[in-house]
């Protein structure tokens, strides 16, 4: 590509790409680069997914709306080469009692290794009582908190509903989540396999890159983040 710059924020400070080096500089300092890097683009696909190992945490409760998710999540990993039967190395299955059980039990198999990517399946529908406001918010958290952790990604596939029929028209009456949730781990998979070398590469010695001076303080006082390419 041409060349390209990025105003990380509005306090005088600007990322510079220069023969293949990425560093911070002052505006005035910038400006005496010459432009002639190039940008990497990495993103996901859904043909390299040949050798992809996953796992599927699949909630009971609910077990009318998550049964369709699993059938839609099972339908979009078959179409795109994977072996979805029980008798799988590719897929493996494991249910726990409901959503809230999920993100325990999908962080410990993202600690493990064993997969590229985590998919967890659940329903929460809004009952006459904050239940479903605790639920919903601790299983969000505690899904995030598993790919943040570990690096693996977990794919948040918990449908959360004001009613039955909500529910019933995400998993198949309309369109099927399922179906979604699993494409997003496809591609998300990937991707994350292009990331790993880069990652490997850090801790072999590049380093990472140096923070930015007074970004904190910046972002504290209101300023925004900013981006333009020339």
């Amino acid at each position: 590509m041409g060349s390209c710059r990025t105003i990380l924020l509005k306090v005088g400070w600007q990322e510079v790409c220069q023969d293949g080096r990425v560093q911070l500089c002052s505006l005035e300092e910038a400006a005496s680069f010459s432009w002639s890097s190039k940008m990497a683009v990495y993103e996901g696909n859904f043909t390299q997914t040949g050798d992809l190992r996953l796992a599927i945490v699949i909630s009971r409760f609910n077990d009318l709306i998550v049964g369709k998710l699993l059938e839609g999540c099972q339908d979009a990993l078959r179409r795109h080469g994977l072996d979805v039967s029980p008798e799988s190395r590719q897929v493996d299955y494991y249910w726990v009692p409901g959503s809230f059980e999920v993100p325990l039990v999908a962080h410990q198999l993202a600690q493990s290794r064993r997969y590229d990517a985590i998919i967890c399946l659940g329903a929460v529908i809004r009952g006459q009582t904050p239940h479903f406001d605790y639920v919903s918010a601790e299983v969000a958290k505690g899904i995030a908190a598993a790919g943040f952790r570990t690096g693996v990604p977990v794919i948040f596939g918990i449908l959360t509903a004001d009613t039955l029929q909500q529910a019933l028209e995400r998993a198949g009456i309309k369109n099927n989540k399922g179906w979604e949730y699993a494409m997003t781990a496809l591609e998300m998979a990937t991707l994350m396999r292009q990331v790993a070398p880069l990652l490997q590469e850090s801790r072999n010695g590049a380093g990472p890159r140096p923070p930015l001076p007074g970004a904190a303080e910046a972002l504290q006082a209101g300023a925004s983040w900013e981006s333009a390419a020339y």
